[in-house]
C-alpha cells in the first residue's frame, strides 16, 4: 500500500500557477502637422524605447486612438508574465512616438490599465523649415478645346521661391476619396508653376497640388474646388471656390445660373464665376443673389469671358446669377414717359371740358332766371 502511494506521487504532474496578464495602456490625442490638423490616413507609430517593439494606427479627423473623435482605439499590450521574451510594455517604460515616419518630441510613460492622452505634432518645432503653396485656376469658356489652367507658387516663409521642386497635380470627384493624377512638373527658379488640364466631362472636381518636401523643408499642398457646366454645346460656365459646390446648372431660356455652396461655419468663402462674354456684353447688367438677396461682386475681364467674384460667410447658401438685364422702372422707360405725358394731357383736357360745361350751365341758369320790366319815361 505504501509502495502504491509512492508510485502515484511520482507520476502526478507538477502544475505551476500561471501569472495573471496585466491590462494594456491606451494612448490617444490630437495630431498636428505644421501647425494644422493631420490629414486622414497618416501612420502613427509607438515604440518602446530601447527595443524594436512597435505598434501602429492611422489618423482620422486630426486625431489618433480617439474613438469619440472618429479614430480607432490604440493600445500597447502589457508584457506577458508567462512569456520568455518581451512582447509588451511594463509600467514605467518610455514610449516614443512617430508620425508619418518622423519622430515627435512627445513621449509618454507606459502605465498598465491607464488611458493616456498625448497630443502629437511634427513640422513646427521639429527643425524643419516650413513652406507655403498657393493654387489658382483659370478656365476658358469655349466648349471646344476647353481647358483649365493650374498655377501658383511654392515659397519659403520669407516668400522666397523654392526652385526645381517636384509637384504633383491630382483631382478627385465627390463620393470618391481616390486622387487621380493629372500631371507632374517642377517649379521655376522663382518657385512658380503652371499646368493645364482638360476634364473629361462637366461636373464637380477637387484639384490638389502637393509637394512632398525634403529633409530640410516640410511639404505643402493646396486644394481648390471646381464646378463645370455647359450650354448649347458651345459655352462653358465654371465656378472656382474654396467651398463645396453642388447643383450647378444654367437655364438658357431665363439666362440664369445657379448653384449651392457650403463650408465650415465661422470661415469665409469665395466663388469666382466665369461667364462667356458672348452671353452678356455689359457685365454691369448682371445681378448676383445669395439666398435670394442681391449682393455686390467684383469683376475681371478676359478676351472671351467675364469673371465675377463673390464673398460670404460659410454656411449653406444658394447662389443665383441673372444674366438678363434688370427691367428698369416704368417711369425710366421711353414708353413710360410718353404714357405719363399722354395721361397728363388727357386729364387736363378732361378738366378743361368739365370746367367749360359747368360755366355754360351757370350762364344758362342766370339767363332764364332774369325778370324784365317795361321801360318808363324816367328810364
Amino acid at each position: 500500500m505504501i509502495a502504491l502511494s509512492i508510485c502515484a506521487f511520482m507520476i502526478t504532474p507538477i502544475v505551476r500557477a500561471q501569472a495573471t496578464p496585466q491590462p494594456p495602456c491606451l494612448f490617444y490625442g490630437n495630431v498636428t502637422v505644421d501647425g494644422l490638423p493631420a490629414k486622414d490616413g497618416l501612420t502613427v507609430m509607438a515604440m518602446i524605447s530601447g527595443t524594436t517593439l512597435n505598434w501602429t494606427t492611422q489618423t482620422a479627423n486630426g486625431t489618433y486612438g480617439w474613438g469619440a473623435m472618429g479614430s480607432s482605439q490604440f493600445m500597447i499590450p502589457s508584457n506577458s508574465p508567462n512569456s520568455t521574451q518581451i512582447d509588451g510594455g511594463v509600467t514605467g517604460d518610455e514610449i516614443i512616438f512617430y508620425v508619418n515616419g518622423t519622430e515627435t518630441s512627445q513621449t509618454a510613460a507606459f502605465d498598465s490599465g491607464s488611458a493616456v492622452r498625448l497630443d502629437l505634432s511634427i513640422g513646427s518645432g521639429t527643425g524643419l523649415e516650413q513652406s507655403a503653396l498657393t493654387e489658382s485656376l483659370n478656365c476658358s469658356t469655349a466648349y471646344v478645346g476647353y481647358s483649365v489652367g493650374i498655377s501658383g507658387r511654392l515659397v519659403y516663409p520669407d516668400h522666397t521661391g523654392i526652385s526645381q521642386a517636384y509637384l504633383l497635380a491630382e483631382y478627385s470627384v465627390p463620393g470618391n476619396a481616390t486622387w487621380i493624377p493629372i500631371t507632374s512638373f517642377n517649379t521655376t527658379g522663382t518657385g512658380n508653376y503652371y499646368a493645364e488640364w482638360t476634364p473629361n466631362a462637366a461636373g464637380v472636381y477637387a484639384i490638389k497640388v502637393s509637394w512632398a518636401g525634403n529633409t530640410n523643408v516640410a511639404g505643402a499642398e493646396a486644394t481648390v474646388n471646381l464646378a463645370i457646366t455647359s450650354t448649347q454645346d458651345k459655352y462653358v460656365f465654371s465656378v472656382i471656390s474654396n467651398s463645396t459646390i453642388s447643383g450647378l446648372s444654367y437655364d438658357s431660356s431665363g439666362k440664369v445660373l445657379d448653384f449651392t455652396v457650403s463650408g465650415p461655419l465661422g470661415t469665409m468663402g469665395y466663388a469666382n464665376i466665369t461667364i462667356p462674354r458672348d452671353l452678356i456684353s455689359n457685365i454691369a447688367q448682371l445681378t448676383a443673389h445669395l439666398d435670394g438677396d442681391q449682393i455686390l461682386y467684383t469683376t475681371t475681364s478676359a478676351n472671351d469671358s467675364w469673371t465675377i467674384c463673390i464673398n460670404y460667410l460659410h454656411s449653406t447658401h444658394t447662389v443665383t446669377v441673372n444674366l438678363s438685364p434688370a427691367s428698369p422702372p416704368f417711369l425710366a422707360t421711353t414708353l413710360g414717359t410718353v404714357t405719363i405725358i399722354a395721361m397728363t394731357i388727357a386729364i387736363m383736357i378732361a378738366m378743361f371740358t368739365a370746367y367749360t360745361r359747368l360755366s355754360q350751365r351757370r350762364k344758362s341758369r342766370n339767363y332764364h332766371g332774369m325778370h324784365f320790366r317795361p321801360r318808363t319815361k324816367s328810364d
